[in-house]
């Protein structure tokens, strides 16, 4: 458990305060053998309110890239 992370510390919080390292590691105590499952969901949350929270982009243009298939072939 990378209890140092500060992504992890601040959404294992009840609050939108940041955990300590120690508090941390005494919560992650109860996901064992879990604890990578949660992190994963963790850093999973983190970015969606990372998403919703970011305002759009100026001139965000979205360009699509043709990506090839398995079946095309390359002469």
């Amino acid at each position: 458990m990378p209890a140092g992370d500060l992504v992890l510390r601040r959404m294992a919080a009840p609050t939108r305060r940041l955990l300590s390292a120690r508090e941390l590691e005494e919560r992650a105590r109860a996901w064992q053998p879990w604890r990578g499952y949660a992190v994963m969901q963790l850093w999973r949350a983190a970015g969606a309110v990372r998403t919703v929270d970011a305002p759009p982009a100026a001139n965000a243009q979205v360009t699509a890239r043709r990506v090839p298939s398995r079946t095309t072939r390359y002469a």
